[in-house]
């Protein structure tokens, strides 16, 4: 199966030596014989040709998906024409954030602050806890979507659109040393109190392989 990486932003430079940049983590993160991988920088307007790949995965950003920017807008389109053509799409944090905003949904900076480090997740029956690293979040859901994952600071942090689209708001690609290395090249601006649940939480085992699973058997549904 051919997937193709929508990249929407970049890891921090000082951290891409080692831990690689977001489209070598979720190659990593999906490792499979199954599975084959193209990269899309689309935050410099470089798109695919939507029918060139069975199935498309969107990267998180530091952008905001209410920004004004032309390939935020031609990515909303996109992701329309993917689900027009049955071409399924999975998308993390804010990947996830645009597609509830392309297919109907309200986005918004939530004004409870920032989750930084890991989160406990209600999937499925089940509390994952994963990384996360966001302020926005989706405030309305698309009336096309399901809930399937929640969190006290997030109340729709994950949704599926029937077989066309899979979605969450934590970073099931990000591994606790690098979620290390955001909060030393990107911390500076939160606050103690984020700073100190980052600390005591942050060596707490999370769910990748569950997570894992779950985005493999989404695109191989089909």
């Amino acid at each position: 199966m051919k997937i193709g990486i929508l990249q929407t932003g970049r890891a921090p430079e000082a951290l891409v030596k080692e831990h690689g940049d977001y489209d070598k983590m979720f190659i990593e993160l999906l490792s499979d014989p199954r599975f084959s991988f193209n990269n899309f920088p689309v935050l410099d307007s470089v798109f695919p040709k939507i029918s060139d790949y069975d199935g498309y995965i969107i990267t998180g950003s530091r952008f905001g998906v209410y920004e004004n920017y032309p390939w935020i807008s031609q990515l909303e389109d996109f992701i329309r024409a993917c689900f027009e053509s049955d071409i399924p799409v999975a998308g993390f944090c804010f990947g996830h954030q645009i597609m509830a905003q392309a297919l109907g949904g309200k986005v918004e900076k939530f004004d409870g602050g920032w989750a930084v480090g890991v989160e406990n997740y209600q999937i499925q029956g089940d509390t994952v806890s994963l990384l996360a690293w966001h302020q926005d979040q989706v405030i309305t859901p698309p009336d096309n979507s399901k809930t399937i994952a929640s969190s006290d600071f997030c109340k729709f942090a994950g949704l599926t659109y029937g077989k066309k689209g899979f979605s969450l708001q934590a970073h099931p690609e990000f591994n606790t040393d690098f979620v290390k290395g955001l909060m030393s090249v990107r911390g500076e601006t939160l606050n103690t109190e984020i700073k100190k649940n980052f600390e005591k939480n942050i060596d707490t085992p999370i769910g990748t392989n569950k997570i894992s699973k779950m985005i493999k058997e989404f695109f191989l549904q089909l």
